[in-house]
């Protein structure tokens, strides 16, 4: 199984510190799938006429989406950059 290196934040003595963890190839993929599953749940979502009410559910889903996105952008973007650096 292929590993990617990852960053994990470590509290120790009151202190953020980082450290090198693993992130699995399986755990890579899934995270990939999941960006991919909110993109598709937001065009869905764009094309879909709705009631007043349920605009501001899927408002509000679309935020919490569009935060989630970032987080999973940032943890591949990690993910790899640790990785190109570890084979530097």
């Amino acid at each position: 199984m292929a590993q990617v290196l990852q960053p994990k934040s470590v509290i120790a003595n009151g202190r953020v510190a980082m450290q090198e963890t693993t992130m699995s190839a399986e755990l890579f993929v899934k995270l990939i799938e999941e960006l991919v599953d909110i993109k598709v749940q937001y065009h869905l979502a764009n094309k879909i006429k709705t009631s007043p009410e349920l605009a501001r559910i899927v408002a509000v889903k679309r935020e919490s989406d569009r935060h989630r996105a970032d987080q999973i952008r940032a943890e591949l973007i990690h993910a790899l950059t640790a990785q190109s650096n570890a084979a530097v």
